[in-house]
């Protein structure tokens, strides 16, 4: 986040249209989004090169995910929390790391 120059496309496109009044209005609240941001684009980035991320706070990631949309696009948020399969794979990865219980 050293160049705030490579968030002008969110300036530009996606702040504007998208965020209405959920826009952050003070630096403070601008800075809070977009360090939100750059934390889920190397998360992104991280997936995308097939990095390793089994070490990952995943349900973290995913509530920032979540977090993220609410402020972009609430309707889209409340879809995504009703439709994602994220928390039910999380927990039965955690069923078969601690107690060895494979499911499929």
């Amino acid at each position: 986040m050293d160049d705030p120059a490579r968030f002008g496309v969110l300036d530009d496109c996606l702040m504007p249209t998208r965020m209405g009044t959920h826009r952050p209005n003070d630096a403070r609240g601008r800075k809070v989004f977009l360090r939100r941001i750059e934390l889920l684009r190397k998360f992104r980035n991280r997936v995308a090169h097939h990095d390793p991320i089994r070490a990952r706070d995943l349900h973290k990631d995913h509530d920032r995910i979540l977090d993220v949309t609410a402020l972009i696009h609430p309707g889209l948020a409340m879809f995504l929390q009703g439709h994602s399969r994220v928390s039910e794979v999380l927990a039965r990865r955690a069923a078969a790391v601690d107690h060895g219980a494979c499911q499929f």
